[in-house]
């Protein structure tokens, strides 16, 4: 089960200012990250070297593994959680995750003149939330953290040219689907930061969903509304999605078979569960299962 200090207070954070200074670099070795949800001005990109666990970007659900990278527009409400073994004490698992930031103030500056198109166009995507699974970012494995060891005015250099390589491929990821951030009131993000505790914690059993609208104080009809407007989906999409990716790392890491996993996930029903699991990934359990090789290594070159 999932600890109840997950996304209990909303943050906004301010990152590290520096005069003189265009990029704010962060290495993160601890023994689990930061796991209330949170924003900031600043655009993020990070490559999780350590550790697994669920995130929550804009509102969506999803796994996340070592050697994925996220890029994250301003203002995008995110977190990640990792997975309970992070918060046992028992194996003393290490979470770690390099961070390069960079806001209007500075780098985005530089990024005006027509020969950074292709980098503009992709900062603009990462209003979405942008994601690189492990085999796709081999090279920026070893460039991102290799910035640490540079001069700044190399870094900036070096980064454009991450930047540069990033912006020709074209396999990332959207975490979502709608191009502008989730942005709720302050009340609207304490409702939400309770209810995605919620789920996060009640997704392997049957959730009514008058519980959950108890939850916010609010009617089930009335509960609806809310979650849609704020969401861009129905409670049910979302708790759908909560199992389905849990789901989908089970197969992956574990060899129960597809009834048990259906069962764990929440599931009271082998053939909603392949329906669901069909709708949002776009094929079967068993042939996700069989597909789990790694994909093709996208090189990055200067």
């Amino acid at each position: 089960m999932f600890q109840n200090n997950f996304m209990q207070q909303p943050r906004t954070f301010l990152i590290p200012k520096s005069s003189n200074r265009s990029l704010h670099l962060q290495h993160d070795r601890v023994p689990h990250f930061y796991d209330l949800l949170h924003c900031h001005e600043e655009i993020q990109l990070s490559l999780i070297t350590a550790g697994r666990g669920m995130y929550t970007i804009a509102g969506q659900p999803g796994r996340f593994a070592e050697g994925d990278v996220y890029l994250l527009g301003s203002n995008v409400p995110h977190v990640f959680r990792n997975d309970q073994r992070w918060y046992d004490g028992q194996e003393q698992p290490v979470a770690e995750m390099y961070s390069v930031f960079f806001g209007k103030d500075g780098l985005l500056k530089s990024l005006s003149l027509p020969e950074f198109k292709g980098i503009r166009d992709l900062l603009e995507l990462a209003q979405r939330g942008l994601r690189l699974k492990t085999a796709q970012a081999k090279a920026l494995r070893e460039r991102l953290p290799s910035l640490w060891s540079h001069s700044p005015a190399q870094q900036v250099l070096q980064f454009l040219q991450m930047l540069e390589s990033l912006s020709g491929i074209e396999n990332w990821e959207p975490v979502s689907n709608h191009d502008s951030p989730l942005l709720p009131r302050q009340a609207d993000y304490e409702r939400l930061n309770d209810l995605f505790t919620f789920v996060m914690d009640n997704f392997t059993r049957p959730v009514r969903l008058e519980e959950v609208a108890a939850i916010v104080h609010l009617s089930p009809a009335a509960f609806c509304r809310f979650f849609k407007q704020r969401t861009r989906k129905t409670f049910v999409e979302y708790l759908n999605e909560t199992r389905v990716n849990h789901a989908c790392r089970m197969l992956v890491e574990t060899d129960q078979s597809i009834a048990e996993i259906c069962y764990a996930c929440g599931y009271n029903n082998l053939a909603n569960f392949n329906r669901q699991f069909r709708r949002i990934t776009g094929t079967t359990p068993l042939i996700w299962r069989r597909k789990s090789m790694k994909p093709a290594e996208i090189s990055l070159t200067p």
